[in-house]
């Protein structure tokens, strides 16, 4: 919102602007995220170390506590956070004590000043640092845009000097429309449980050897935005030239690209193999009995007709049966450099608040691309169902060219999220092969690849008496982050790959996840060895899901039950 008023005659425009648009965390959180010595607008209102101190962090909020009455400290917070009560009370009640003694507090009046105060010189500190950043970085400043991704998508123009052409053919806008797919959530098996030399007393020798592994993609969107993307000259083939399109033979990083509408077949001999996850998401309403008749994004064997996809996802797995129509473009990696800015930066950077900022600049974007074009038209809106399609990829290619070619069927996929995958494999050290002391059977990754899985005892023949078919020591350290694994962690592996932008990352960083229960997408849980408990629930309160024990998860799967009374 902007206003002009007149100071000593001299008309100035005043802009009111929303922080939570640049920074949407917490006060608290952010605070925490700012170093003590970059908070020097706090600093130059304290008087010794002690009240500064004491004001580097969030205010505790006591709207209706009589100091030093600790017992109604629980009326500050809603019933949903009664859980967290009795931390708060060490905590925050001995801050708020401390802030009432050190500043001399007398009323409830002078101490709510000295809350908002303070408020008011953390966030002056927070956005002037986050002013800083960006004009060291961009040169750009945040206080004349509204949003980050208005300021993202800015910053990416000058930093990348590229010339966008828009889409206003409302015929190529409706096309490219039909291939908006999100991410894919779901669960392909609802139960497992681990068991390894890694779990010490709860490890049983004589049961086969289990890990349960929770990988992550890194920045998995800034690795999508990296590739070739379209940029202009949009315009449909004509019949003639559709008919002379080898697909396969057009190179991803060629100079022009392709979206394609097409009919696809899904080979029987692939449904076994590609079970759990299976290729090319498609909108349709779940063919169960159900209350719903909405559509969901499903994964399905089924064939795929009129299906509009970008030329670069394509692979020789489903049969291409027919292509109804294409649209052409000129292509580049136009987004690379910004990505690569970012990304090195993030690696680079020292503290939490400077990992956060460069990883909202590449997010941003993202957001930028996907604004609806029915209400926005200065968005190159195509990039969004390129990157959505691209993004997909590298969940695929980690299951079947990496996952399957190496475990066959000693790997299981029980669940899979938009950029994370949980698999059981059933190895004597998952963590030996992260690491890259193994070894690689090509003659298996080769039957593997044509949907045939080899069982163990009869490659292991095979080996024996064509010993060349085994390829010798593999690396596949180059696949992982594994920068946030302990430096001497009990596995031996290095810290190596630093949010390097589509390298899968151990989620649970080398702590023993126990046991998994899915009961469908975005609502599961799964015990680690430290003794915590990861739980999901989508729809469902953080105070409700705070309710809900593991054996919750457990009895809904095996007994359908459901506790009503939480």
């Amino acid at each position: 919102m902007d206003t002009v008023c007149r100071v000593d005659g001299t008309e100035v425009q005043l802009g009111f602007i929303d922080s939570y648009r640049f920074m949407s965390s917490s006060l608290d959180k952010l605070s925490s995220y700012l170093e003590d010595e970059k908070k020097t607008i706090v600093r130059a209102h304290c008087n010794t170390d002690k009240e500064f101190n004491l004001l580097t962090r969030k205010g505790v909020s006591l709207t209706i506590i009589l100091i030093p009455g600790k017992d109604l400290l629980r009326h500050v917070y809603h019933q949903k956070q009664i859980s967290i009560v009795n931390y708060m009370i060490n905590q925050d009640y001995q801050h708020a004590l401390d802030v009432w003694k050190t500043f001399n507090i007398k009323t409830l009046g002078e101490y709510s000043d000295l809350y908002l105060k303070n408020d008011v010189l953390l966030l002056a500190d927070i956005f002037e640092n986050f002013r800083r950043t960006c004009l060291l970085t961009y040169e750009l400043d945040p206080l004349h845009f509204y949003t980050a991704p208005g300021l993202a998508f800015d910053a990416m123009l000058k930093t990348t000097g590229v010339q966008l052409e828009l889409l206003t053919d409302i015929e190529k806008l409706m096309f490219i429309e039909r291939g908006i797919r999100g991410g894919v959530s779901q669960c392909s098996n609802r139960y497992a449980k681990a068991n390894n030399k890694y779990m010490k007393d709860e490890y049983d020798s004589n049961q086969e050897s289990t890990y349960l592994m929770y990988f992550d993609i890194n920045n998995l969107y800034g690795a999508a935005m990296s590739e070739y993307l379209p940029y202009g000259e949009f315009e449909f083939l004509e019949a003639n030239e559709i008919e002379n399109l080898d697909i396969m033979n057009i190179p991803d990083n060629a100079e022009v690209g392709y979206i394609f509408d097409c009919d696809l077949e899904y080979p029987t001999y692939l449904h076994q193999l590609h079970s759990d996850l299976p290729l090319a998401p498609q909108h349709m309403i779940p063919p169960i009995p159900s209350r719903s008749i909405l559509k969901k994004l499903l994964l399905t064997l089924y064939p795929k007709n009129n299906y509009v996809k970008f030329k670069n996802v394509f692979k020789a797995w489903l049969r291409l049966k027919k292509i109804n129509r294409v649209l052409r473009f000129k292509q580049s990696p136009w987004l690379k450099k910004y990505i690569d800015l970012n990304t090195t930066l993030r690696q680079q950077a020292k503290n939490d608040f400077d990992k956060i900022f460069y990883k909202l600049m590449i997010n941003s974007v993202y957001g930028k691309l996907m604004e609806n074009v029915r209400k926005y038209r200065d968005v190159p809106y195509i990039c969004w169902v390129c990157v959505l399609d691209i993004s997909k990829t590298f969940l695929y290619e980690f299951h079947y060219d990496y996952i399957l070619p190496k475990f066959q069927d000693k790997a299981k996929l029980l669940y899979t999220d938009t950029d994370s995958l949980i698999y059981q494999l059933n190895v004597p050290d998952i963590y030996e092969h992260i690491k890259g002391r193994f070894y690689n059977d090509g003659i298996n990754y080769g039957i593997v690849i044509l949907g045939i899985t080899l069982c163990h005892w009869l490659s292991d023949l095979i080996l024996s008496i064509y010993p060349h078919c085994r390829t010798g020591p593999k690396e596949d350290s180059h696949r992982f982050d594994t920068s946030d694994y302990e430096p001497n962690n009990p596995y031996g592996i290095e810290q190596k790959n630093k949010k390097v932008p589509g390298l899968m990352k151990d989620e649970n960083n080398g702590q023993i996840m126990l046991e998994f229960v899915g009961l469908r997408a975005k609502m599961y849980a799964y015990k680690v060895h430290n003794d915590k408990i990861v739980k999901r629930s989508k729809g469902s309160t953080l105070a409700r899901v705070k309710k809900i024990s593991f054996d919750d998860y457990k009895r809904t799967l095996f007994d359908h039950e459901i506790n009503l009374n939480i």
